[in-house]
């Protein structure tokens, strides 16, 4: 499995696990249903990007925070992970939007999520269609999929609907200007 841990400025640090071994790529040989892997050097808590490259053909189950999600939206070398954490992201507004849009209870706060899609906008080292489809956002059909019962369609409309225009305020400028660099004459 190929990982990377990310500082706290976005970089990726250095691999160097505690017996010396440095890891070429960050590739790592898992062979246990539970192995411990400790790293040096690593000057703060790090944020994990697992599963780099698509270097094992496995389901990872990880927990991570919002805070986690969209720094690797704004700041991951893997260009799959960040499209990953996108979707994830995204995916948890997605599914709490739905439930308070249910309860009739304002939609859970965007304001990190949002400004982790500005930061993929905003990178001009980023292909063009990359960028587009890392702020496209899950689908109805997505949504509804996760949530698996009691499906409200017309609450996962609205809370799409919801985030999208909320989405459109704050980034709706450097859409604009996105799309007008990149539309051929």
């Amino acid at each position: 499995m190929k990982l990377g841990l990310l500082g706290g400025n976005g970089n990726d640090l250095p691999l160097e696990l505690a017996d010396g071994t440095h890891l070429e790529n960050g590739l790592i040989e898992v062979t246990k249903r539970r192995q411990t892997y400790r790293f040096t050097g690593i000057p703060s808590r790090p944020v994990p990007s697992l599963l780099r490259g698509f270097s094992a053909p496995v389901n990872l189950t990880i927990d991570q925070t919002p805070e986690d999600l969209a720094f690797l939206m704004a700041h991951d070398s893997d260009a799959f992970n960040r499209w990953q954490a996108a979707q994830d992201y995204g995916t948890q507004l997605l599914i709490a939007g739905t439930a308070a849009a249910r309860k009739n209870a304002p939609a859970p706060d965007a304001d990190a999520f949002i400004a982790a899609l500005g930061a993929i906008l905003a990178d001009d080292q980023l292909e063009p269609a990359f960028r587009a489809q890392a702020i496209t956002m899950p689908s109805e059909s997505e949504i509804a999929r996760l949530i698996g019962r009691d499906i409200d369609p017309s609450a996962i409309h609205d809370a799409r609907t919801a985030l999208t225009k909320r989405i459109a305020m704050k980034l709706g400028t450097a859409l604009e200007q996105t799309y007008d660099d990149m539309r051929q004459k």
